[in-house]
């Protein structure tokens, strides 16, 4: 006996995916070669409900396409319970959005999408990439941040700023004359010790 309650979550489903499943049907589909495939399809693409697709679909299709119409179905249902949404994308964009969520460390795609596309993101790539050139460049010539930090700063902040790049300068001066290391990775090694008694202030 058909239900008389429609669903109409399956009804949204078969309206718009349905037909296409029903296409993948094959012949050895069927249980009895496809006798009653017409009959089968028109009753299945007019149903209410998913078990009276499935009734209708019961001994003359295949237990394992009922079951794999059941999962689709599944799915879709989740998908609209969630309001989520299935999107097809370019192999080279869903590449970028995971690279994205490991460099970032978003914990879903659908968060690394919403900072992807928010106007803020961009902001923080640009703020990214002038972190990387202040570190590479040479703090020589008028380009380089700090002269644009100078430039914001009361006379008395900037005055302290200064007063901290001489005397750190003064330090890796005393350093680097006293050391008597050959290591390659020296350099790399003091700096990094000297560098991490800033990071663990609560203001980095």
């Amino acid at each position: 006996m058909p239900s008389t309650t429609p669903d109409p979550i399956w009804i949204a489903y078969r309206d718009s995916l349905l037909c296409a499943f029903m296409s993948t049907i094959d012949q050895h589909d069927y249980i009895d070669g496809g006798k009653f495939a017409d009959d089968v399809s028109n009753s299945v693409l007019n149903s209410i409900t998913l078990r009276d697709a499935v009734r209708s679909m019961r001994g003359v299709i295949s237990e394992e396409k009922i079951e794999l119409l059941r999962v689709r179905y599944r799915s879709y249902k989740y998908r609209k319970s969630k309001e989520k949404k299935t999107l097809q994308i370019e192999g080279s964009t869903h590449k970028w959005i995971m690279s994205a969520k490991q460099e970032h460390y978003f914990d879903t795609v659908d968060e690394a999408l919403y900072h992807l596309l928010n106007p803020n993101y961009s902001q923080q790539r640009e703020w990214k990439e002038e972190r990387i050139q202040v570190a590479n460049n040479s703090i020589e010539g008028d380009k380089n941040y700090i002269y644009s930090l100078l430039e914001r700063l009361t006379a008395n902040d900037k005055k302290m700023v200064l007063l901290s790049i001489e005397r750190a300068f003064m330090d890796g001066w005393k350093e680097a004359k006293a050391s008597k290391t050959k290591k390659v990775s020296a350099l790399a090694e003091s700096t990094e010790n000297y560098i991490n008694q800033f990071k663990d202030s609560k203001f980095l």
